[in-house]
């Protein structure tokens, strides 16, 4: 990475599901992004065509959920766990009792089978939403075999009772190292996915409630993330509405990543 006290954190960066080398930066704040591209642009424009690069990724802080840049996409807002004495801690009830969901480790062939499903269905949705682009079957194997090969993953379950099947999982990784925006390792809860279905909501709150535990008995901060559709603004986008209701379970927005069209520089 190229960084002076002057000038924004720049350099190429791997975008592992996409297949492709990205231009990456780190602003400072949101009104400086666009002139830290621009920077970071002639500084590598004679290795942007080489490396084949067609997109700028930016990386901002985010303590609020409005971001005035017109000409920048917003695809993903990271957000962190603040404290286990809210809704989520883990006394507190589940969302209902009608629908009772346990929750344990996926251990079994068939438990892992499932949350290689529903993460190489997380990486085909949020990549075909955010980027507008197909990925390959071959590297969502690839991808999701990584994550499943990780010796820091835990994968917790949800069984509904009443439908007499698993409904969901959570998949963590722990420890993660120091992003730059925690002094301390974290963990990342890199998916959490439930069936549609009458028992969704307390499964989905309960395994955002052992995400939370799990992280507290390591002692790690838990971060996860909120993707962001193309052409979404500051109204109640899908994610805008998500985002709300983490901000009032207990979460706090840490940073934002946004992406452009380098041809736009």
């Amino acid at each position: 990475m190229a960084s002076s006290l002057s000038m924004p954190k720049a350099g190429f960066a791997w975008d592992a599901v996409s297949a492709e080398t990205v231009l990456y930066i780190e602003s400072a704040n949101v009104a400086g992004v666009t002139t830290s591209a621009q920077w970071a642009v002639r500084h590598f424009e004679d290795k942007i065509q080489d490396a084949n690069v067609t997109r700028v990724v930016a990386r901002i802080p985010c303590d609020r959920l409005e971001l005035p840049l017109a000409d920048w996409q917003r695809t993903t807002t990271y957000v962190r766990w603040k404290g286990d004495d809210q809704p989520y801690g883990p006394d507190a009830p589940l969302a209902s009792t009608k629908h009772q969901v346990q929750t344990c480790r996926s251990r079994s062939a068939h438990d892992d089978l499932l949350v290689e499903r529903w993460l190489a269905r997380a990486i085909k949705d949020g990549t075909r939403l955010a980027l507008g682009r197909t990925v390959l079957d071959d590297r969502v194997t690839e991808y999701v075999d990584a994550w499943m090969s990780d010796p820091r993953r835990i994968s917790y379950v949800a069984l509904c009772d009443e439908c007499r099947s698993t409904v969901g999982h959570a998949t963590l990784l722990s420890p993660c190292p120091n992003d730059g925006q925690s002094s301390t390792p974290f963990m990342e809860l890199v998916d959490l996915l439930v069936e549609d279905g009458p028992c969704a909501s307390t499964a989905r709150r309960a395994l955002t409630r052992e995400a939370i535990v799990a992280a507290n008995n390591r002692k790690q901060d838990l971060v996860g993330n909120v993707t962001h559709l193309p052409g979404e603004g500051t109204g109640r986008s899908g994610a805008r509405t998500i985002l709300d209701r983490l901000i009032e379970s207990g979460w706090i927005p840490l940073y934002a990543l946004l992406q452009r069209d380098i041809s736009s520089f």
